[in-house]
């Protein structure tokens, strides 16, 4: 459930960012814009697991070559989003971003809103 809406708030970032700047991010149509937050999802989903089995070892033995990857999983987990918009923009026809500048604009419009989301839904929760 967690990734549906992940994959609607990505869709509805993506359509927000391509309404308002055209000129930096190109959506073909509906059709492309849930290819693309479907495949966020996946993309990220397959980032988590990679970046968990780095650093399952790294925390059991304790070396610099350990040191080396956990810092290897921070910076996959801070930059995974650009990579992943980078993957998508490079292979989906019909999607397209412009500038490394609006990766990061796309990737922190994304945080914001989904710690948005996370911290109306632990405040609904709790008793």
């Amino acid at each position: 459930m967690k990734n549906l809406v992940g994959c609607f708030i990505m869709a509805a970032v993506l359509w927000l960012i391509s309404s308002i700047f055209p000129e930096f991010v190109y959506i073909d149509s509906v059709k492309t814009l849930f290819i693309v937050s479907i495949a966020m999802v996946i993309l990220e989903i397959i980032l988590g697991v990679l970046s968990f089995v780095f650093l399952v070892p790294c925390t059991i033995k304790q070396n610099a070559f350990t040191i080396g990857l956990v810092v290897l999983v921070i910076f996959v987990a801070i930059f995974s989003c650009p990579i992943e918009l980078a993957i998508l923009s490079s292979n989906l026809d019909g999607f397209n971003i412009n500038g490394f500048g609006t990766y990061i604009l796309l990737s922190i419009l994304r945080a914001v809103i989904v710690y948005y989301f996370k911290k109306g839904d632990k405040s609904k929760s709790s008793c």
